[in-house]
């Protein structure tokens, strides 16, 4: 992607689309300007609906401070109305700035699926809404004078051949590991699954230590579990047993519904 040094990047996707992850994979922590973070800032809960006015004044003030001295801004919220966007736009001309967005792609299912390994979980209804939007957002952006426009689609592995496992499934897997259900390693829904629901012995038969140190950086999990696989990574990093850094947790397996 070319992405200017000034430029405001507009993030455009419903909720579970992958948009966070993908910023913080991507881009300085202190250019990303968070619309969740700006709830928290100002009502201690990112997910309170009722602060969204007085934290969007604050993204608004963050973003057009960071345009302002000429440094990036990545304005991560979904971003899916035409006068949301066009109000973004407008702070970066006033400045001069280019403008580069960045839509996501995501099927209706996955943005749905990546809810139930989230601490805070979006109503399935209005992640349904929010997807219907996003069709109309994907026909307006190349109309709207982008400096760049990237359209962000997942890559979507196929299900593995003869027995295959169903999110249903992982409870029994947690008890005795069945031989003849199969997942996918790889599959970054999959790892922070097990890494939130299944004991140290279960994680390390079915994800390999190098795949987690691999992929850990797009897993979408709770803070509180994020800092803890950190350390644990770190450790193994180091040549320390990750069975001795594992085992120090516990967590409860139960039912995925």
């Amino acid at each position: 992607m070319e992405i200017a040094d000034d430029a405001l990047v507009i993030l455009v996707g419903p909720s579970g689309c992958g948009k966070s992850t993908f910023a913080r994979t991507r881009f300085p922590a202190n250019e990303i300007v968070s619309s969740d973070d700006c709830r928290r800032m100002v009502s201690d809960d990112e997910g309170s609906q009722a602060a969204s006015r007085a934290a969007f004044a604050v993204f608004d003030a963050l973003v057009y401070g960071r345009l302002a001295h000429g440094r990036r801004a990545v304005a991560d919220a979904t971003n899916l109305s035409p006068w949301s966007r066009e109000r973004l736009r407008e702070m970066a001309a006033e400045h001069g700035r280019p403008v580069v967005a960045i839509a996501f792609d995501a099927p209706l299912d996955l943005c749905v699926a990546r809810q139930q390994t989230r601490e805070r979980r979006v109503a399935a209804e209005v992640v349904e809404l929010h997807h219907a939007h996003m069709q109309q957002a994907l026909a307006e952006l190349p109309g709207e004078g982008y400096t760049h426009l990237y359209i962000v689609r997942p890559k979507i592995k196929p299900r593995p051949s003869g027995p295959a496992y169903r999110y249903g499934d992982f409870p029994e897997l947690f008890w005795d590991l069945q031989k003849d259900v199969e997942l996918d390693p790889e599959n970054p829904s999959v790892i922070a699954r097990v890494l939130q629901e299944g004991d140290s012995k279960t994680l390390w038969k079915l994800i390999p230590p190098e795949t987690l140190i691999r992929r850990f950086p797009e897993l979408v999990l709770p803070n509180h579990l994020r800092a803890f696989w950190t350390l644990v990574i770190q450790k193994i990093k180091e040549g320390r047993s990750a069975d001795e850094w594992s085992g120090t947790t516990t967590t409860e397996v139960r039912p995925i519904r």
